[in-house]
């Protein structure tokens, strides 16, 4: 059985560090409408498995605050192992050191180990195959190189060779890491990097000035989720050609670059909404396409 966190209390915290190389997972959770904490995964294994957790709800509200006593997490762990024995897994205490350790240099990591580490046990316990095998390796990779980075800062920020408080120390140190681990272009780095270098006064900057800071901060942003939609779709074509050797010969292109390429191209269209409404109803009228045409063959 694990130890109490906090004093006596098992205490279940959200980790939810500002970052934009790796968000929080509780972002990325709230966004793909999946559980985003503790509370959330118990309520939804409670609808899934149609069982009831023999714990007040009063205890479970308290998951992330106050926490709770040995007897209730005796009987949350005893009530997951009757799920599925293969829970225990997430209680490996080399991976919660390994969490542990990423959540005190401040870093996203933790929750996102546990993700991958849970997602390929489950590929060894049901040796199944899917579409998720190469973000599930990006993600793994973003998670290390953010750990390494915060583990930097960390280090640097106690022994005082930076000021943790100061944005422009901390961004002398990201700086490389963006240009190295990321795909965002290194003008937009560089217009950031003359911003945090400058002793401007904010309203001194003309409007373009304003404008050109505020489009490289997005490219910041949008480099974890345009490269999680990228991996995910790279992943999504090679478990095809998995499933079906033909796929290989088939010129490919994503429906995200498809959505890009009307936006650009087409005069009829007025934001990217309106792109991929179209490209929706290109799809869908290719499937009725090729389903009427199976029906036929097989009449």
């Amino acid at each position: 059985m694990l130890k109490p966190n906090e004093g006596n209390k098992y205490v279940f915290k959200i980790i939810n560090f500002k970052s934009a190389y790796l968000p929080s997972y509780d972002e990325v959770a709230y966004l793909l409408h999946l559980p985003n904490n503790f509370r959330g995964i118990i309520d939804y294994a409670q609808s899934f498995y149609e069982t009831k957790l023999p714990v007040s709800k009063s205890s479970i509200s308290t998951l992330s605050t106050k926490g709770i006593g040995k007897p209730t997490f005796k009987k949350i762990e005893n009530w997951f192992l009757s799920l599925s024995p293969s829970i225990v897994h997430i209680f490996n205490p080399k991976l919660l050191k390994k969490n542990y350790k990423a959540v005190v240099v401040g870093s996203n990591a933790s929750h996102f180990y546990s993700c991958v580490d849970s997602y390929k046990f489950s590929l060894r316990a049901n040796k199944n195959d899917n579409e998720l095998n190469v973000l599930m390796d990006w993600l793994e990779e973003r998670s290390n190189a953010d750990y390494l980075l915060m583990s930097e800062i960390h280090r640097k920020a106690k022994s005082e060779v930076i000021n943790k408080n100061d944005p422009k120390d901390i961004w002398l140190l990201q700086k490389t890491h963006w240009h190295a681990q990321s795909l965002v272009p290194s003008r937009q780095i560089e217009v950031l990097d003359e911003f945090f270098k400058s002793d401007k006064r904010r309203e001194n900057y003309t409007f373009d000035e304003v404008l050109a800071i505020a489009g490289a901060s997005y490219y910041l942003t949008f480099d974890f989720y345009l490269s999680a939609i990228a991996n995910y779709e790279i992943g999504l074509q090679f478990y095809y050609e998995r499933l079906d050797e033909t796929c290989k010969d088939k010129q490919y292109s994503s429906f995200f670059t498809g959505v890009l390429n009307t936006f650009i191209e087409s005069d009829e269209v007025n934001s990217c909404f309106d792109a991929a409404l179209i490209e929706l109803k290109k799809f869908i009228s290719s499937k009725i396409k090729l389903d009427g045409i199976t029906t036929a063959h097989s009449a």
